[in-house]
């Protein structure tokens, strides 16, 4: 946190905001590529959002790796106190990036 004597102001203690980038384009284009060369290039600045969803996991996905897997009541519970920056329903599942 930075100071002007002994005095610190709250904008010099507070984090930097934190931006979502969204990176999309049809399959092929290069995407994962992109998204890869800047996670492992800048790993303090990226990272991969892990998703929740309430679908049971597909055979060797890893909780908390691939997604967040939930129940449908901790789905709703999240949907009714605005923690997802998004939520769908696919095909009777629930889907929903935190933030």
């Amino acid at each position: 946190c930075a100071s002007w004597g002994d005095k610190k102001t709250a904008s010099m203690c507070e984090e930097p905001p934190r931006v979502l980038l969204v990176c999309c384009g049809p399959s092929g284009v290069g995407k994962g590529t992109l998204l890869s060369l800047l996670v492992n290039d800048y790993p303090d600045n990226f990272a991969f959002s892990v998703s929740s969803t309430t679908r049971p996991p597909r055979n060797g996905e890893k909780d908390n790796v691939d997604y967040h897997f939930i129940s449908l009541s901790e789905a709703r519970r999240k949907i009714e106190n605005n923690e997802f920056l998004e939520y769908a329903n696919v095909h009777g599942n629930i889907y929903g990036t935190s933030h």
